[in-house]
């Protein structure tokens, strides 16, 4: 069978798919893994073949675009690249599939696969199965459990009425309100009906729908697409395969665990994040390590404060006293699964609801990190010492006991994938 691994994103939705991919080809399928040029290096070293679909320099233009990490403007941004390159991406991937032979795995955003399966069956070619893969909870939503928003929570206990208002709004006029005419506007180029509901109905593919999370992280929701299965935290583990840098290693051997802190792979903008973890570090009199490719993000550091552009997440981690992070699915589930307490700074996209999530299991807090100023500063460190205490660290513990049966996710997702076998 032939299979292409659409995924698009940055490392966090890339990392998971790539374990994905190496599942399913392990199964003796041929495997093409289709994304932008930046990560053609990562893809290849592991054996996949990978086809480009985008220049690296529209990546990093994309997320250098500070609009992409405003919460309220952060999905407009996304949906104004994604509907550009749209036409193009969907023409390049037509020219990869083979109708009756090929079926495809899209991440959420790989919209082009969605739109080229119903183009196969509006012609009334032979079909090209589709198995959307959600990386995260707030990829799936409902009016039961409404995600997370950056600033307020809907508790489960608030009456139904309440979160159908809030559902309504955000699926009538942050979603569809950016989205539904562009898209309309193309499918009429294609011949295909109008749709609406885009992101909370019509992107998930009919043939199938994989949550890359457990179901102890995210129940259910009655209004869930179907058919749907739950395969858990497909972890990209490095141990065995990397090690943490000379100087790093160097760094934690030489005094007691330190604090990690990164803001995410593709954050370009995270210069205040960063001050208020070294105010936190310093009030708390602990050493840390900050991790981030971009180095101009950071402020000056001290000696007890290492900056790592990059390392092995698995790795670190279980050498850590606690992680700060953006609240990245990826970065998540390897905290959850290195047993560390976690202060979440969520920025945009997902994160708000990721951080949510975390903080249901009692393993987390969060905090806002997109500017700085001494109360936040406060509050900061504050939760940094919350977390270093006892009941957290036990109920890291706890969730890492939940993490044990994820080491299979990718060889469940792969089995999955192999029913859409029986569409072509």
């Amino acid at each position: 069978m032939k299979v292409l691994v659409l995924a698009l994103g940055s490392d966090g939705d890339i990392n998971p798919m790539v374990e994905i991919a190496r599942a399913i080809k392990s199964r003796g399928h041929d495997v093409g893994f289709v994304a932008n040029a930046y990560f053609a290096d990562k893809v290849a070293a592991h054996g996949l073949d990978f086809i480009e679909m985008g220049d690296r320099a529209s990546f990093e233009a994309v997320t250098a675009d500070p609009e992409l990490w405003q919460p309220r403007r952060a999905f407009a941004t996304v949906w104004k690249n994604l509907y550009k390159y749209l036409p193009g991406s969907v023409d390049a991937l037509e020219k990869l599939v083979v109708p009756g032979k090929t079926v495809m795995v899209g991440t959420t955003l790989a919209i082009a696969g969605r739109i080229l399966q119903e183009k196969a069956a509006s012609a009334k070619l032979q079909a090209v199965p589709l198995s959307t893969v959600h990386l995260s909870p707030c990829c799936l939503i409902s009016r039961f459990e409404p995600p997370t928003g950056p600033d307020f929570e809907i508790p489960s206990a608030c009456p139904q009425i309440f979160k159908d208002i809030y559902f309504n709004l955000v699926d009538r006029f942050l979603l569809d309100g950016n989205c539904r005419a562009d898209l309309n506007t193309y499918r009429r180029s294609l011949g295909l009906a109008p749709v609406k509901q885009v992101f909370s109905r019509w992107l998930h593919s009919p043939d199938q729908v994989l949550c890359a999370f457990p179901q102890w992280f995210a129940a259910p929701q009655a209004d869930w697409p179907s058919p749907l299965r739950f395969v858990g935290f497909p972890l990209y583990n490095r141990s065995g395969v990397e090690s943490l840098s000379a100087a790093t290693e160097n760094f934690i051997a030489a005094g007691e665990a330190p604090l990690v802190f990164t803001a995410g792979s593709a954050m370009a903008h995270s210069h205040s994040y960063f001050a208020l973890a070294l105010e936190a570090v310093k009030k708390l009199n602990r050493r840390a390590i900050f991790v981030s490719r971009y180095k101009d993000c950071l402020p000056p550091l001290p000696d007890f404060v290492h900056h790592a552009q990059y390392e092995p997440f698995d790795i670190l981690f279980s050498r850590a006293a606690f992680v700060s992070h953006h609240g990245g699915i990826g970065t998540s589930a390897q905290a959850l699964n290195a047993a560390v307490p976690q202060l979440v700074a969520p920025f945009a996209h997902d994160q708000f609801d990721n951080a949510f999530r975390l903080k249901k299991l009692g393993v987390a807090q969060s905090v806002k990190a997109d500017a700085f100023s001494e109360s936040r500063a406060q509050d900061f460190t504050e939760k940094c010492r919350i977390l270093l205490s006892a009941p957290y660290q036990e109920k890291a513990k706890e969730a890492a006991r939940l993490m044990q049966d994820q080491s299979d996710a990718a060889a469940r997702a792969a089995l999955y994938v192999e029913e859409l076998e029986r569409l072509l």
